[in-house]
């Protein structure tokens, strides 16, 4: 899925609707007409709306589907890792909980920061930073023979922690509002 943000000159949910996957077209580099488009308001200001917008192209969704439907299985609705995590968080309650607060979701090939704050999702970013190198990186025959494997994973994990601390922090300068952000 390709995930975008920008803003729109105006905050009526029916104008929104009209013009978000034309105004996606010049944000993502795919044929428009290949994918489905979904859409969320992240936040509004008194004549202007910031959205978040996933694309996923509708031959992938198709594939997907077709391996439940051979499982018997016919999905209600199909929702994207992070916001299938945001639907969780309101689900459960933990996003009434919280005024603001911040969710890493750190996977082999990428890590996923989420925003919420007042119980809606206010911010969202896929960062280029897995764990992959962390948990599959092996030392050599002759580092393990040494006991070096531990003093290697640490450095590994240490730069994955380095780098996505900077990302985080960097992330988090760009967006107004968050000064208490658990």
């Amino acid at each position: 899925a390709i995930f975008r943000e920008f803003d729109l000159p105006f905050t009526n949910e029916e104008q929104i609707r009209k013009v978000v996957r034309f105004e996606a077209e010049g944000h993502m580099p795919i044929d428009i007409e290949e994918v489905i488009l979904q859409h969320i308001v992240l936040r509004q200001t008194r004549d202007k709306s910031h959205v978040l917008v996933a694309a996923i192209k509708k031959d992938d969704l198709l594939d997907r589907l077709d391996i439940l439907g051979d499982a018997r299985l016919d999905p209600m609705q199909v929702d994207l890792d992070e916001l299938a995590m945001f639907h969780a968080l309101v689900g459960t309650g933990i996003a009434e909980e919280h005024e603001a607060f911040a969710v890493v979701n750190a996977q082999e090939r990428d890590t996923s920061l989420l925003i919420v704050k007042g119980g809606q999702l206010y911010a969202m970013r896929c960062i280029r930073i897995g764990t992959f190198a962390v948990t599959h990186g092996h030392a050599s025959d002759e580092a393990a023979a040494e006991g070096l494997d531990h003093d290697i994973e640490v450095a590994r994990t240490h730069e994955y922690l380095t780098r996505l601390s900077r990302e985080v922090r960097r992330t988090l300068t760009t967006l107004p509002g968050l000064e208490d952000l658990e």
